[in-house]
């Protein structure tokens, strides 16, 4: 269902990072705490102010790392398996995702990665 918002005035904008990565080592994504550790470290690396780490190992392998932040939320999804994994970067205010992404990317070398960009928020005033 979509719903038009009219006369909404807001000034929020966030950014949002969905990553895509390719042919990954199959033991490092497999490795919660290679991944958590991971997360933790590009967080911190990137300025971002953490909040709380959730993280699940699945059997017989792959796992969920979700990191809450100030500024919103990162998540990992892996799939060794398939020496893939997916990775969402939520963040608002004056710090963008770019940096987390970049930092990620030099952790884990994917040899493929699809990126993806949305710019959410930013509505203005339709009545005007």
């Amino acid at each position: 269902m979509i719903i038009e918002v009219e006369a909404y005035m807001h000034m929020f904008k966030g950014i949002h990072l969905i990553l895509d990565y390719y042919h990954i080592n199959f033991e490092q994504i497999d490795d919660i705490d290679f991944v958590e550790r991971s997360l933790r470290d590009a967080i911190n690396l990137a300025g971002f102010n953490l909040i709380k780490v959730v993280s699940e190992k699945f059997e017989p392998q792959g796992l969920s790392v979700l990191a809450l932040l100030k500024e919103s939320h990162v998540s990992i999804h892996t799939y060794p398996e398939n020496n893939s994994m997916f990775i969402d970067i939520f963040t608002c205010g004056e710090r963008t995702p770019e940096k987390i992404s970049q930092l990620l990317h030099k952790l884990f070398n994917p040899k493929q990665v699809k990126l993806t960009k949305i710019v959410r928020g930013n509505a203005t005033n339709t009545n005007e």
